[in-house]
């Protein structure tokens, strides 16, 4: 019996198809972040990636120590990836944890567990001073106390005539404990007033060197960075007194007026929400950055409509860091106004960046859109894992991007369309909250069921598909077999039937008495 290579071939990508389709439903999200470690100086930051695998949903991120090491945000929404600055305190070691606390995979199982980022911060580098005599040409030991070892160095002191003046220093040096550049040191800036107390002109180490009192204390200092006369510096910006990280994208102060935000502003919180009266349509946002050079907007604290308004700021940092601060206000009613009247904004165009139009494939939103409401909501009963979104900026050559449109979880799920004019100096954010409910995760899982039943149900069909053609195959061979037998019975027959009739037309021959 011989089997057809194509039919065999067959099962194999059928089996192949079946195995790939259940790894694929098998995935487990998982989420990774891009440090385990950092070092840091008091006052520098740094950054750290969350990253999430077949999954998104909320982080919480903690510092256990915030006097050593802070984070630029207590809680983050990841779909993809995520950045979080961390900033040094003061001296001493922290721990940053971040822990899944309502996170999904694709099959809408929960994703848990927490990992942890170790910081230790460094302070200044605190520098001693060693005992040395100032006899020319001596030899003197010299203990390093920042590796407990002792080593010989050999330094000669050039000969010093006797002053004593004032003088100040050009720019930002190091006083030396001797006249050696690999000696300790004390950092000075610029401007710093020491009182000279012997010069000389002779060379030691390529350098000549000076004799200042600082603090009570002999240091030694090239000569070359010195004078006499107080230098005059340029008085600096706001901005160059206190430098800032190019990545700030904190806010230091967030006020509305006439509006109380609930929980206090805290740089750290991104969520606030607030109640106006029924006569409020406009509030007025007044905020402050951290970094100077951060950008901010605002949009959706116009014509409020109401019940619930979503306020964004939106903080973006000289290197393109984003940070939303969201605060939710409630405006009353209006009493006996049809709530669906109050819901309604009237269309004015102000010449600002907004969209000209949004259509949601699936969804009926023509009638629910209205250039000047930046939030909406839907409730979704179906299986929908993304929405295709066309969003229309009424300016030329404007950006658009929309993110959260894709691999929704059951529950709330923030959609966000973000405008950038073409000059950068615009901006505007549109907001959907979409809400799945359970019966689209039990739609969605009877779904993925009823791929994987069916796949084994075709691969089954297919199995006894070829073994009927098989069996049929074989039989076929065995007929023919038989046929053949047959045949020769029936041609035996033939033959004898033959000679029997042959016999009885030969002639009878005569019997003699």
């Amino acid at each position: 019996m011989k089997i057809n290579k194509k039919l065999l071939t067959g099962v194999l990508i059928i089996a192949f198809m079946l195995l790939f389709s259940n790894m694929c439903l098998a995935a487990k999200g998982t989420f990774s972040l891009s440090k385990s470690s950092v070092k840091l100086k008091e006052g520098k930051t740094t950054t750290f990636n969350i990253k999430v695998s077949n999954c998104e949903g909320k982080f919480t991120i903690s510092s256990s120590n915030t006097s050593v090491a802070k984070v630029s945000t207590s809680s983050e929404w990841v779909s993809g990836s995520t950045t979080v600055t961390i900033t040094a305190v003061k001296a001493g070691k922290a721990n940053i944890t971040v822990t899944a606390s309502n996170v999904g995979d694709t099959d809408e199982n929960d994703v848990t567990g927490s990992k942890t980022i170790s910081v230790t911060v460094e302070g200044e580098k605190k520098t001693t001073t060693t005992n040395t005599t100032t006899d020319n040409n001596k030899t003197t030991d010299t203990k390093k106390d920042n590796d407990n070892t002792s080593t010989k160095t050999t330094t000669k002191t050039p000969n010093f005539k006797s002053t004593n003046k004032k003088v100040y220093t050009k720019s930002s040096v190091n006083l030396r404990s001797s006249c050696s550049t690999s000696s300790d040191s004390v950092g000075v800036p610029i401007n710093t007033e020491l009182t000279l107390t012997g010069t000389s002109t002779e060379k030691v180490n390529g350098y000549v060197w000076s004799r200042v009192k600082y603090n009570g204390a002999t240091k030694y200092v090239v000569s070359s960075f010195l004078t006499t006369k107080k230098p005059e510096v340029e008085e600096e910006d706001d901005s160059k007194k206190k430098p800032t990280a190019r990545n700030n994208a904190n806010l230091s102060s967030l006020t509305i007026d006439g509006v109380e935000l609930e929980p206090a502003f805290d740089k750290i919180i991104t969520e606030y929400t607030a109640t106006v009266g029924s006569e409020v349509d406009d509030l007025e946002v007044k905020t402050k950055t951290e970094n100077s050079k951060a950008k901010v907007s605002v949009v959706g604290n116009k014509d409020l409509k109401a019940g619930e308004n979503e306020i964004t700021i939106r903080v973006t940092a000289q290197d393109a860091t984003i940070k939303n601060y969201i605060v939710k206000v409630t405006k009353d009613a209006v009493e006996g106004q049809n709530e669906d009247t109050a819901s309604e904004n009237e269309i004015v165009d102000d010449g600002s960046l907004k969209l000209s139009s949004l259509d949601i494939k699936g969804v009926d939103f023509q009638d629910g859109f209205n250039p000047n409401q930046y939030s909406y909501e839907l409730d979704l009963n179906v299986a929908v894992h993304n929405l295709e979104i066309t969003a229309t900026p009424n300016k030329e050559d404007a950006q658009v991007e929309i993110t959260g449109n894709e691999n929704f979880v059951e529950g709330e799920n923030l959609v966000t369309i973000l405008l950038t004019s073409a000059d950068g100096e615009e901006t505007a954010t549109y907001q959907i909250k979409v809400n799945m409910t359970g019966e689209v995760v039990e739609t969605n899982n009877d779904l993925q069921n009823y791929i994987m039943i069916g796949s084994i149900a075709l691969a089954v069909v297919a199995i006894i598909i070829i073994v009927v053609i098989v069996i049929k195959r074989r039989r076929e061979d065995d007929g023919y077999e038989e046929e053949d037998e047959d045949s020769d019975i029936e041609n035996s027959k033939l033959s004898d039937d033959t000679n029997l009739e042959e016999k009885s037309k030969r002639p009878r021959g005569k019997h003699s008495v």
